[in-house]
């Protein structure tokens, strides 16, 4: 049953991505996924150091902090600085993901919180924690990404 949940919550992930990917592929703005996925580092680790947990809340709500003020740079650097928005993608992303690597290493290197893992996840750990909601039992990461890809459907 491990190999079920995993394989449901990849696909319902696969689907939240490709909707969102074919969103911005026709709004010619590819790069923002990339930018905006890099740009939520140092929330996700100014997130753990305020809260002291890994748990899903506070690191949602601190990558979601981090990702709006980086389209709000974005938009800043575009709009009333004139920089090629090429350029300020390019300019955020690494910026933001330069300060979430030195808060990482200054100030969480003995915490199991790796750039890689933040960007990444890790599919195989899904099925370790069950949650019941309306009766039915889940793995936690299995309802998370079908909230997620819900909200990306009525987004889109």
């Amino acid at each position: 049953m491990d190999v079920v949940w995993t394989l449901a919550t990849a696909v319902t992930l696969a689907l939240a991505c490709a909707l969102l990917g074919s969103f911005l592929a026709l709004r010619r703005t590819l790069l923002l996924g990339d930018a905006l996925s890099h740009a939520v580092l140092p929330g996700v680790v100014l997130a753990f150091l305020w809260s002291g947990s890994r748990e899903l809340l506070p690191m949602l709500l601190g990558a979601g902090a981090a990702a709006l003020v980086a389209t709000l740079l974005l938009e800043l650097l575009q709009w009333r600085f004139r920089v090629h928005p090429d350029a300020a993608l390019g300019a955020v992303l690494a910026t933001f993901f330069a300060a979430g690597i030195f808060l990482l290493s200054r100030f969480a290197g003995q915490v199991d919180l790796d750039a890689e893992c933040v960007l990444y996840g890790e599919l195989a750990y899904v099925p370790l924690e069950l949650v019941s909601v309306m009766g039915v039992e889940a793995p936690r990461g299995l309802w998370t990404s079908a909230v997620l890809l819900a909200g990306v459907g009525l987004f889109v």
